[in-house]
């Protein structure tokens, strides 16, 4: 499943580029105020935090094709999530102008998630409002995880830098990251199966070595996980199918604060 979806991303990326050229994407991505993401995370250490996403599809379907946009990022603004992620990937009914949409309405800091491969993309997010970005250690080469995280860096993006497997971890090694700007993404879901294990995250989590910033990933909907996160030292948690699917989005969002 990756392989494919990678493939498929480089193709529309490219489409993207014959559009709007990368000059255009570096003068607006140069001249915007950001929003730190790594900061509203980590700035309450006695609450787990949570990354509220915004996504029509995932690897296992389709979840909430029509629902809009503005309503539910106005939602989880007002529900108290801490941050927003917006999945922009063409992949998943996406696209990187749902970015700018929820930027123009909400002072939350955004996380911009996609199959990030080039520099085109890091500019394009940082256009677009983004005030992080997610880099899949699975999907690239260390030195081209390195460029990115750079690139980033450089933009004013933090990074979610996400791990599936323990093979991953030699990138903590092998990267120079700025750690004042880097949070770690322990995914549950198997990206090439799309099937969801929630011992996944604190079963890495105990075998990673690290002082960064940990946000769990995939399969969350109960008080009870997070507080079961809380307790193993997660930062914090990112939660996207159920509150999409959910009737009252505000009402699911303080439920889990509660």
């Amino acid at each position: 499943m990756l392989r494919e979806l990678l493939a498929a991303t480089a193709e529309e990326v490219w489409r993207r580029q014959q559009r709007c050229k990368i000059a255009e994407l570096q003068r607006l991505a140069e001249d915007r105020t950001s929003v730190p993401l790594s900061a509203a995370l980590t700035t309450n250490s006695s609450q787990l935090s949570i990354i509220a996403e915004f996504k029509r599809s995932s690897p296992n379907g389709d979840i909430a094709l029509h629902t809009d946009l503005v309503e539910q990022v106005q939602t989880y603004e007002k529900g108290g999530a801490s941050a927003i992620s917006i999945l922009t990937s063409m992949a998943f009914q996406a696209t990187p102008e749902d970015l700018a949409v929820a930027r123009n309405i909400c002072q939350l800091p955004l996380l911009a998630k996609d199959f990030f491969l080039s520099d085109y993309q890091v500019y394009e997010a940082a256009a677009h409002g983004a005030s992080g970005l997610l880099l899949l250690a699975s999907a690239l080469e260390v030195s081209e995880l390195q460029k990115l995280h750079d690139l980033a860096i450089f933009l004013g993006l933090d990074v979610l830098l996400e791990l599936h497997t323990e093979q991953e971890f030699q990138y903590l090694q092998q990267l120079k990251l700025n750690e004042q700007h880097v949070l770690i993404g322990l995914n549950n879901r198997n990206l090439d199966s799309g099937l969801i294990d929630l011992q996944t995250a604190p079963f890495l989590k105990r075998h990673l070595e690290t002082s960064l910033p940990i946000v769990a990933e995939s399969g969350y909907d109960s008080r009870s996980q997070l507080v079961a996160l809380e307790e193993q030292g997660f930062t914090a948690v990112l939660i996207g199918s159920s509150l999409m699917k959910a009737e009252d989005a505000k009402a699911a969002l303080l439920e889990l604060r509660c």
